[in-house]
């Protein structure tokens, strides 16, 4: 069976003119802006033992200044620190 294909064309809707309006002109379409979100209240950060063990152990490394890394004994002050409640300095 054969189809017929047919060709789709758009139309154009006429614009509606309001009285006021002098013929022949288009008002410009509407501006919407955005709407502002209200900032998200300041929530405070929360770790967990073992996240704040690692951030530790982190900024300990960076402490050395680039001297031989010893990850585990970086884990170990920082997990001391946690369990003592004060860094050692």
């Amino acid at each position: 069976m054969a189809t017929s294909k047919t060709r789709s064309t758009t139309r154009r809707r006429a614009s509606v003119q309001t009285a006021s309006e002098p013929k022949g002109e288009r008002r410009p379409p509407a501006v919407t802006t955005p709407k502002k979100r209200k900032p998200a209240p300041n929530k405070p950060v929360t770790m967990t033992p073992t996240e704040y063990i690692r951030v530790r152990a982190y900024y300990l490394s960076l402490e050395r200044n680039g001297c031989v890394a010893d990850p585990i004994a970086d884990w170990l002050r920082a997990e001391g620190e946690l369990t003592t409640g004060r860094s050692e300095a």
